[in-house]
């Protein structure tokens, strides 16, 4: 069987990560001194030796795979899959760099570089997280969730709330402004969470207290949300948030991690929480009805 391996260098993981397992044939192994040389000498014109020696890259995520049954965009998501998730866990600052293939016989592998759109750049972490690594426990926790995010990301079209919410949270990650951080954090939790277009602030407030229910308050869902009306609705920080930005977005990103977490962790809740009926009957949200009715008056706003 001809194998080949993808990849992709990373930084922020712990020394005593030498060769962890996150499914299927994803691995975080550390790189060898001996696996950097030869790095080097294949990618003489690609990659930078200061990069590849100074600059972190002490771990890889890798996949192997048969060629003839697997193709490389399929092996390329699995990685992304695994960061994903591990950054649900515990988010860590390294985006995808450096991503290689390694094809040949042990002790013959020969590695060739390529490049990618966005590989890179560093994805946004609060302050409190920019000098965190990625610990066995971590990578160990992953791997209880990658059977699940493989059926949400292979199955979608039974699965499209989490996947949606996936990529909310994905993306924001990789945008540095605060308040627009904050708006893909909270339509990544109204997409996991609202089975109803109206009334979204108490469906979040009920069902996040429902999920979360050590750690999270209802003044923290509270806060999250009001902040969250005066971004959308008028671009306006509304006046108990102004000051507390940073932190709110930080117990925003907290919140929806924690709900993830509760999604992926269990199968029988990615199939609750792909499915509104089931999902309205598991945590239903008691509302007081509104009716919005025009007065006839012309008022300007």
């Amino acid at each position: 069987m001809h194998q080949r391996s993808l990849l992709v260098l990373t930084r922020q993981f712990h020394q005593s990560v030498e060769d962890e397992l996150i499914g299927g044939n994803v691995r975080v192994v550390r790189i060898t001194d001996a696996i950097r040389k030869k790095i080097a000498e294949d990618n003489a014109h690609q990659i930078a030796n200061w990069d590849l020696y100074y600059s972190g890259y002490e771990h890889a995520f890798v996949n192997t795979y048969d060629p003839s049954e697997r193709d490389d965009d399929e092996a390329e998501q699995e990685i992304v899959r695994a960061i994903v998730i591990l950054k649900i866990i515990q988010p860590f600052s390294s985006s995808l760099h450096l991503v290689l293939t390694a094809e040949g016989e042990p002790g013959e592998m020969r590695f060739m570089g390529h490049s990618r759109v966005g590989i890179g750049t560093k994805t946004y972490v609060c302050a409190s997280d920019s000098d965190v690594w990625i610990t066995r426990d971590h990578v160990r926790k992953a791997r209880l969730m990658w059977p699940n995010i493989q059926i949400v990301c292979q199955q979608w079209k039974e699965h499209r709330r989490i996947l949606r919410a996936l990529r909310f949270f994905e993306i924001a990650f990789s945008n540095f402004d605060g308040g627009i951080r904050h708006i893909l954090f909270h339509s990544s939790l109204e997409t996991l969470l609202c089975t109803c277009k109206d009334y979204n602030t108490q469906q979040i407030r009920q069902r996040v207290l429902a999920i979360c229910s050590h750690g999270v308050t209802k003044e923290d869902v509270r806060d999250i949300t009001d902040m969250r009306a005066g971004l959308v609705h008028s671009g306006a920080i509304v006046e108990k948030a102004k000051g507390r930005e940073e932190e709110l977005i930080q117990k925003l990103e907290r919140i929806l991690r924690a709900c993830l977490y509760h999604v992926l962790s269990d199968s029988d809740c990615v199939e609750l929480f792909s499915d509104d009926e089931k999902l309205k009957k598991a945590f239903p949200v008691l509302v007081k009805e509104a009716a919005r009715v025009e007065t006839g008056k012309e008022i300007y706003v």
